[in-house]
């Protein structure tokens, strides 16, 4: 999308409709954060894995990013959080209780 995106600002055709054009200008500096952000998160998770002796913990100490996103969700967006939802967490809590037993 990015290639497309940058392609079409070189030749002055768009490569995609106006709207989408005008959201990801508009959101430019927010879309960059997001994608600097992510590329640190899978940066950390690989070399996390790589210097550990079993990726299994990494991999169940990541998983626990769901707990403190759906509480922001719910405090700062105010959104609505379904019961199946409050379920699947207390699995994933549940499964790294269990995990770090072992």
């Amino acid at each position: 999308m990015t290639v497309a995106y940058w392609r079409g600002q070189r030749s002055g055709k768009p490569a995609f409709g106006k709207p989408l054009l005008h959201a990801i200008n508009k959101h430019r500096l927010g879309l960059l954060i997001i994608g600097l952000t992510f590329a640190i998160n899978l940066t950390c998770t690989y070399v996390g894995k790589t210097l550990t002796d079993n990726a299994a913990y990494v991999t169940t100490v990541k998983s626990t990013s769901v707990l403190p996103m759906m509480i922001l969700g719910v405090m700062m967006f105010k959104e609505h959080v379904r019961k199946r939802q409050w379920l699947g967490l207390a699995f994933i809590l549940a499964g790294l209780v269990l995990f770090s037993q072992a």
